[in-house]
């Protein structure tokens, strides 16, 4: 299992709010299973007004916001650059973002952990530890780990 670790409330709109792609400026290979890291830090632009907007649009409450662990697991089916998926329809997602550096991780089939499983992130694509990936396939399996 890789995970990637993702800014609040963006972690949060993925596992829960039907957040499909990731917009990063670098590519990855990796395709399968993702944990989602939630951040430990809650970044200043994080207002109530930003996750009200979340809800307005998706209909889901993201508070409160899990910070510093694993708090879901996605499939990343897909990366591709922006501008490859940029058309007359549009882009391929409304979380997608536009220009020349983007690189858009499509992500399906969100799994919410609960409760989250506390990890230290890291930058890039890291891997878990073996305590962390078993209580995520625990809490995914109903289990109480």
């Amino acid at each position: 299992m890789r995970a990637l670790t993702v800014r609040q409330p963006w972690a949060a709109a993925i596992v829960l709010a039907g957040k499909d792609v990731e917009n990063r400026t670098w590519a990855t290979s990796h395709r399968g299973l993702l944990a989602v890291h939630a951040g430990k830090v809650l970044p200043r632009e994080v207002t109530s007004d930003l996750v009200a907007d979340i809800h307005n649009v998706t209909g889901v409450r993201l508070r409160p916001l899990a910070t510093g662990a694993i708090i879901g697991v996605v499939d990343l089916v897909d990366c591709h650059r922006a501008t490859d998926c940029a058309g007359e329809a549009g882009l391929c997602s409304q979380w997608a973002e536009d220009g020349a550096s983007a690189w858009h991780w499509v992500l399906e089939a969100p799994r919410p952990v609960d409760p989250a499983v506390p990890a230290t992130g890291a930058l890039r694509l890291w891997r878990p530890s073996a305590p962390a990936i078993a209580a995520v396939t625990a809490r995914l399996q109903g289990g109480a780990a």
